[in-house]
């Protein structure tokens, strides 16, 4: 199923694209000639940031940051705090999730204080965003009713309308569509009681997507429509960008990978020309899920790529749920078989951090198209059974007819023994089987060609297997006969045609933004244009060539690719580049690390217990944990030393959330161990315990060694977290009076004061146990 998951909302930004330059024409020069800092200039300040919303986001921060600046100068804390949390969510908007964050942080601390009602609603309306970038998409009711309620209060309908839609599309990407169609019917309501065609057209966009997920195509169609006819009058260049990629979705579900594929290119090139980021991420997702269904693996592969990186780096866990299942899907086609299944196993464990049941049952579903790809049926018969039971819980017909393929074949190939072990008669393997495959086919009810196709396939092949041979070739003929409405040559050739002309009208908005007269203008966007035209007509000539090229090209990229891997394995992606740029890399200073340690309790006697190769396997289970759990707050880990386990916060790039973040990683490290302790007693099995001690303050971190490279950090903040750890208590996390006094006031929390306590070496310190609220 293709996801519009990362999508945002942009209402907020009041007028449309082309109106947008109107506007900025108009405010240009008033702001130019009003240059006393006084209230008229700061609210010029705020409308240009505004109307540079959807032109150009990184010019539209730097309004917000000029209008917040002269509101300080001014003393006005009301519109300073306003101007705070439109940055922040412009900042949000363009991926800088850390900055925007904190802004809104300040914004709604600082609107609270000072009254600012309109302060409020931004910075709700930001945090909402953000819950939706990182997947937190169904636990926003609280967020969601007290900004509305705000601006209701203050009868801003632009504002009413933006959370509306937003709070929709989070529960839509939480699968709960009914109560997202709820709040869409109220947008368009609202929309067309004032008028708002900016509204109209995203309301109309969303409600599409979320029909074409329900299966009703039809009505998905006459939406998109109205959607892209408001945009039109608006010239809303967001909006037609959101509608274009749904309209994308739209055609994807029909089947009509060309189409889909133009339209994602059409919205990715918009986004693009924003500076959107994390909506970037996500058109690339789906440009990447075209290219796959035209079965172009390569390339879906390089998109799925290109978006998991970047749901990464900006911290967009939903994207990135999204393109893990992507990258495993191509590497599976691509016969990849350990990239397919790492993919799946993160995203498993990316769904169930995020109690995504849509992914945790789509994980089930694609390990165990791993597993028949390895051809180990017995173990994909478990995931098959478990995943499609996880599917039909949701709404999505599309994945519902996918997981039942996979079933299916699941049922077809298992052994005897892996059938009674699942509770299945091998005397009803055939009729569970068809089973399947017929309801699939009823799922999808004939508008997605690919499981139709699949399920025929596979019940042609259990009647063939059964002896019916009549019934085998007749749904065999069937197979063929959609196979043959599928993919075409001419449909390939069109793909490539897209991605050519997607290049190339790259290049003719880099001449139109370049101020050349018309003139010009029209001679060079005819020479591409000409450009393309005699590349796809010499197309068959080059491909030869190129083939043997690509061929060469990609050995050695693969190659240099996992040379890479190995190097960011080791070290930290900013310390690898400085000394793949230098062939060194500089010890460095940093003022303020928060560093966390942890050690096994009865590890020695529990060695005793088990064989080495047991113990390691433990200790393996646990560390990779561990490992995951830094990611995912953005901590890095420095080492490990026998059953100790090291890491730290806010390096090598600094930042202001370094001890919430390794707080926050060490309670789930203790959450973790406490699980597998509970699992190991009731199995009579040995267990381990741990204890966690944190500490922040100054470090010099750097790389040791000349040949094996290890980064790792040096001081007496280092030797003090360790005695964290030795002077707590087993299942406790312990932390410093430092980093104490930065996550104090954090309401997440509750500490329990254990007073001055001997430390070893140290003397007496203050600690405090730090527990979930």
């Amino acid at each position: 199923m293709t996801r519009s998951a990362c999508a945002l909302i942009l209402l907020l930004l009041y007028v449309g694209a082309s109106g947008q330059q109107l506007r900025i024409d108009e405010l240009r020069r008033p702001l130019k000639e009003h240059s006393a800092p006084d209230a008229a200039r700061l609210q010029l300040l705020v409308e240009m940031a505004q109307a540079y919303g959807l032109v150009q986001l990184d010019t539209a921060v730097l309004f917000a940051d000029e209008a917040h600046a002269l509101a300080e100068r001014l003393g006005d804390a009301k519109s300073a705090a306003h101007a705070t949390a439109i940055r922040g969510t412009y900042e949000v908007l363009r991926g800088d999730l850390a900055r925007g964050q904190a802004d809104l942080n300040t914004a709604l601390e600082a609107s609270e204080q000072s009254g600012s009602l309109a302060g409020q609603v931004q910075s709700r309306i930001g945090f909402l965003v953000v819950r939706n970038l990182q997947g937190r998409t169904t636990d926003g009711d609280k967020e969601f009713e007290s900004a509305l309620a705000l601006a209701t209060a203050i009868r801003d309908t632009t504002a009413m309308g933006t959370l509306l839609l937003i709070r929709a599309m989070g529960l839509c990407n939480g699968s709960l569509l009914e109560q997202a169609m709820v709040l869409l019917d109220r947008a368009i309501a609202l929309g067309t009681a004032h008028s708002s065609h900016a509204l109209l057209s995203q309301a109309y966009s969303t409600r599409s997507y979320l029909r074409a997920c329900m299966g009703e195509l039809d009505a998905a169609d006459t939406d998109i429509d109205s959607s892209l006819k408001w945009a039109a009058r608006t010239g809303d260049r967001y909006a037609l960008s959101v509608a274009r990629g749904n309209e994308g979705t739209l055609h994807w579900f029909r089947s009509n990978m060309p189409k889909a594929l133009e339209c994602y290119l059409q919205s990715l090139r918009l986004n693009e020309q924003l500076g959107a980021r994390p909506d970037m991420v996500t058109t690339e997702g789906n440009v990447g899920k075209a290219y796959s269904v035209m079965d172009d693996q390569v390339r879906a592969l390089e998109y799925a790529e290109r978006a998991s990186n970047g749901a990464r780096e900006l911290g967009l866990h939903q994207c990135l749920l999204n393109s893990l299942s992507d990258l495993g899907n191509a590497a599976l086609a691509l016969k990849d078989l350990d990239k397919s299944s790492a993919a799946f196993k993160e995203m498993a464990f990316w769904a169930d951090s995020l109690n995504n049941q849509d992914f945790l049952a789509e994980a089930d579903v694609r390990m165990a198209d791993s597993y028949l790809a390895f051809e180990m049926p017995d173990s994909a018969l478990t995931y098959a059974l478990r995943g499609t039971l996880g599917m039909r819980k949701l709404e999505s017909s599309t994945d519902v007819g996918r997981a039942l393929v996979t079933e299916g074949k699941a049922l077809t190939a298992a052994s005897d023994a892996a059938l009674r072990h699942a509770g299945i008669d091998p005397k009803d393997r055939s009729s569970r089987a068809l089973r399947a495959y017929e309801d699939a086919i009823t799922a999808v009810e004939g508008f997605f060609d690919e499981v139709t196709y699949a399920s025929y396939l596979g019940i042609s092949t259990i009647h063939e297997r059964d002896g019916r041979f009549d019934e085998a070739l007749i749904y065999h003929r069937k197979a063929v006969a959609v196979h043959d409405s599928m993919l075409t040559a001419e449909k390939n050739q069109a793909m490539g045609e897209l991605q050519i002309q997607y290049e190339t009208e790259k290049k003719e908005q880099q001449i139109v933004l370049l101020g050349k007269d018309k003139e010009v203008q029209a001679k060079e966007i005819q020479k591409q244009k000409l450009v393309r035209n005699g590349f796809v007509g010499g197309f068959a000539l080059v491909a030869l060539f190129a083939g043997v090229f690509l061929f060469q090209r990609n050995r050695i990229s693969k190659e240099k690719k996992r040379s890479e891997e190995l190097l960011l394995n080791i070290l930290p992606a900013e310390v690898a580049e400085e000394l793949k740029a230098k062939g060194e890399a500089e010890a460095k200073q940093i003022n303020e690390v928060t560093v966390l340690f942890t050690d096994f309790k009865g590890f020695t006697a529990m060695s005793e217990k088990l064989t080495a190769k047991e113990l390691v396997a433990d200790i393996h289970e646990c560390f990779s944990a561990f490992d995951r759990i830094m990611e995912k707050h953005g901590i890095e880990k420095i080492k490990t030393i026998g059953d100790a386990y090291m890491a730290a916060g806010g390096l090598p790039t600094p930042n202001t959330t370094h001890a919430l973040d390794v707080v926050k990683a060490a309670l789930e490290i203790r959450d973790f161990i406490a699980e597998g302790k509970a699992r190991k007693v009731a199995a009579g099995l040995p267990y381990f315990e741990i204890r966690i001690g944190i500490h922040t303050g100054p470090v010099v971190a750097g790389i040791v060694g000349v040949k094996k490279f290890a980064y790792d950090i040096w001081g007496d903040t280092v030797n003090t977290a360790s005695r964290m750890e030795s002077s707590g208590e087993v299942g406790q996390v312990n932390i410093s009076e430092a980093t104490y006094a930065l996550v104090k006031d954090e309401p997440r929390f509750t500490f329990t004061p254990r007073g001055k306590v001997q430390a070893k070496g140290k003397g007496e310190m203050e600690m405090y146990f730090v527990n979930r609220a």
